[in-house]
């Protein structure tokens, strides 16, 4: 990205509203598929019926005593020990199983533990940009 002039507002000003945007498009809806028989008899996915539902909030996901905290704080410690699997060259993977009854919000939890993950992704990324435009507007003045 090239920024000409020494006034970054509007630049930021554009980050800040496509951030605004990404965020309302990806907690708007999510899409929930099922395994449905071909005529030939092979399974295969497709969209259930009912199109995208709206997500919920992790508040209204039922889960035991604290469990929701317990089970976003295992996922936040899990994505910060990245450097400890790459060092001893163990995949950076984390399986979790999940039971209950349908509809009791296990999909949903999931869908929620991805969207934090992809915001604080998103949120790193800006911080990036910014930290790149400031050292270029800084670079830009010293040659001024």
């Amino acid at each position: 990205m090239t920024v000409l002039g020494r006034e970054l507002a509007a630049l930021r000003a554009m980050l800040t509203e496509g951030q605004a945007m990404r965020t309302q498009e990806d907690v708007a809806t999510l899409d929930v598929y099922a395994t449905k028989m071909a005529h030939n008899g092979l399974l295969f996915w497709d969209r259930a019926p009912g199109g995208p539902q709206h997500a919920r909030s992790i508040a209204s996901v039922v889960l035991p005593d604290r469990g929701a905290e317990v089970f976003l704080a295992k996922a936040r410690e899990f994505f910060q020990e990245e450097q400890w699997y790459v060092e001893r060259g163990i995949p950076h993977k984390h399986a979790v199983l999940l039971h209950g009854t349908p509809g009791s919000g296990k999909v949903r939890t999931m869908l929620l533990v991805l969207l934090l993950v992809l915001l604080l992704v998103l949120l790193l990324v800006l911080l990036l940009v910014l930290l790149l435009l400031v050292l270029t507007s800084l670079r830009v003045r010293r040659r001024w």
